[in-house]
């Protein structure tokens, strides 16, 4: 629900939405259901250790902190930041329902 609350902000504000776009358009597996996860599914994933990232540290939450902000889960150590700035470039990682 969150990807599409935000792609539709997005339409309505005049503004860009590439990591909820990216995943709401993605087509892999057969699946098509793919979205942006929120802070605590992120946090799942962390604690489940479902993925592991040799690169990329912070990943995305579709879960808005400000106007301009969102929290992002570092996978590294498992903190969850608050407020950090969507120009900041943190990688996005879709998901399916689980």
């Amino acid at each position: 629900m969150n990807t599409a609350i935000i792609i539709a902000r997005g339409i309505e504000m005049g503004y860009t939405t590439p990591a909820a776009s990216e995943c709401a358009a993605l087509t892999t597996g057969g699946k098509t259901d793919w979205f942006l996860p929120s802070r605590d599914e992120l946090n799942e994933l962390y604690k489940a250790r479902v993925f592991s990232s040799s690169q990329d540290t912070y990943w995305w939450s579709s879960t808005q902190n400000i106007d301009y902000g969102a929290w992002a889960q570092n996978f590294e150590n498992g903190y969850s930041y608050s407020g950090i700035f969507k120009v900041f470039g943190n990688e996005a990682r879709a998901v399916r329902a689980f």
